[in-house]
């Protein structure tokens, strides 16, 4: 039954496991003293969900709640009230989590004999009397269930470290808040161009990088009028997509600026090998002779000599008077 319900058996008869939308899922079937099957568990397999919160179907005694202390609360939904018990430490948070989607399908799990505890999904079931279509419609309600669940929690995380992106007074809070949104997938269009107005130059840099062609205008901005430092950064990030020529010029001059800074050195001039033009030849000349980065200079000398003239394939070569702006200084 359980293999006919999609399960695979791996490396013990007694477990399997099967994925659904990326989600797997474990069942372990239990023996008694007669080695015959007495019952089956069946899990989600994904880190527990910090959620204070215990949900099993009305009527069904879940003594880890009851030790735990967690009391009975009513969502509100008399649909959903009568078929969940719902136990939890922190109501406001179990209020924002069970929204109607998530509400939906806990029913729907519940009624499937499932419950969530511990910050995870289980079933235990009998051996007998189950079928293979019970265990995939149990299957798949308790992924649906956990999606509602996880959908929830992200909301809240996205609520919270908006709620630190837009009003802490620290600089470093809101941008390491909107890193976190940005990599976690949370930021919306809207939230990020709220952020390009941050007073801090980091966050709006960072907010103006993830809008992609939105934010094009603030990173040109930052080219303008930043310290050298977020000018700097707004080049390198401008410099990986087209430039009009105006400012193509504007990002090469900010990128040779840096050609003498010890820690930026070497940054600029990888990304002038890659996007530069033959006018900043002579700066990287100049920073390959004596600059912080002289290595760096020449092998950006040798990219763009490459990219001029396809044909010319390896290092440049050294200085000579009929060398041209292309050439490498000598280094005796």
């Amino acid at each position: 039954v359980v293999a006919e319900a999609g399960f695979i058996f791996e490396h013990h008869h007694l477990h399997a496991r099967r994925s659904i939308d990326g989600i797997d899922l474990q069942a372990a079937i239990s023996l008694n003293e007669e080695q015959r099957p007495v019952g089956l568990k069946i899990v989600i397999d994904r880190p527990k969900l910090p959620i204070e919160l215990t949900l099993s179907a009305e009527g069904v005694l879940d003594a880890v709640a009851d030790l735990a202390g967690r009391t009975d609360f009513e969502v509100g939904e008399p649909r959903f009230d009568t078929v969940a018990r719902v136990r939890c430490g922190n109501p406001a948070q179990g209020i924002a989590l069970l929204s109607q989607a998530a509400r939906d399908a806990i029913v729907v799990a519940l009624r499937h004999r499932a419950a969530f505890r511990s910050g995870g999904w289980v079933a235990e079931l009998p051996a007998s009397g189950v079928t293979s279509v019970d265990l995939i419609e149990l299957s798949e309600a308790m992924v649906a269930a956990q999606v509602a669940l996880e959908a929830g929690l992200r909301q809240e995380v996205a609520e919270g470290l908006a709620q630190r992106l837009r009003d802490d007074r620290a600089p470093g809070v809101r941008l390491h808040a909107l890193r976190l949104l940005i990599e976690r997938g949370l930021a919306s269009p809207e939230l990020l161009t709220e952020a390009t107005g941050d007073l801090d130059p980091a966050v709006r840099l960072a907010a103006a990088s993830a809008l992609g062609p939105a934010g094009r205008p603030i990173l040109e901005q930052l080219v303008r009028t930043g310290s050298r430092t977020w000018r700097l950064e707004a080049a390198l990030t401008l410099s990986e997509g087209e430039l009009e020529p105006e400012l193509q010029v504007r990002v090469e001059d900010t990128l040779i600026a840096a050609l003498g800074d010890p820690e930026l050195a070497e940054r600029a001039a990888i990304v002038l090998g890659s996007v530069g033009s033959p006018r900043v030849a002579a700066a990287l000349r100049a920073a390959a002779r004596a600059g912080p980065a002289r290595a760096a200079a020449r092998r950006a000398l040798a990219e763009i000599k490459e990219r001029v003239d396809p044909a010319i394939i390896g290092a440049v070569s050294l200085s000579l008077a009929s060398g041209g702006e292309l050439s490498e200084p000598s280094t005796e």
